[in-house]
């Protein structure tokens, strides 16, 4: 009898500790509380990811969006002058980001070569399509060096040519 009531008393001492800690916890509106251990943490739902307070408000994909500038070097060893690509929001996709003037390139129809990516957390995306239908991209990443530096390495296909770059790129 004595040891039920030892482990009923640690049960709901244990319990009352876990809710206060959580019950102090904002972990904003996409995010739940996940107590550890004396402290909290909070659980993000996916494509969000901590702010500073430590709350789920921020989209992990904003991370990337901003104007870069940077330069690029092919497979050949041949390199680029310096130049911007933007990166923005891909519509309502939550998990996804569109680079504009990829590697420089411009589609036969004048414009800049665009790309999408899938952001798989806040510091790495794999690119997934071109916007433009003469060039295919097979793979390529972009990877965060530090938070104002990314690297982007790629390979395009255009018609029967295929070209490898990577560039490193500095937030504007």
């Amino acid at each position: 009898m004595r040891q039920i009531l030892i482990l009923l008393l640690m049960t709901s001492v244990l319990f009352v500790a876990c809710g206060k800690i959580c019950r102090d916890k904002d972990c904003g509106v996409h995010g739940d509380c996940a107590p550890r251990g004396d402290v909290n943490k909070c659980l993000c739902e996916e494509h969000y990811t901590t702010d500073a307070d430590g709350a789920c408000n921020l989209e992990t994909r904003n991370t990337f969006i901003g104007t870069w500038r940077g330069n690029h070097v092919s497979l050949f060893g041949t390199g680029s002058d310096y130049y911007n690509i933007t990166i923005d929001a891909a519509s309502f996709d939550l998990g996804k980001i569109k680079i504009d003037n990829y590697f420089q390139k411009t589609c036969p129809s004048g414009s800049n070569l665009q790309v999408y990516a899938k952001v798989t957390d806040g510091t790495h995306a794999s690119i997934s399509e071109s916007i433009c239908t003469e060039y295919t991209t097979n793979g390529g990443n972009i990877t965060f060096i530090d938070p104002t530096h990314i690297k982007i390495s790629g390979e395009l296909r255009l018609a029967t040519s295929t070209l490898n770059y990577e560039g490193i790129y500095e937030k504007q």
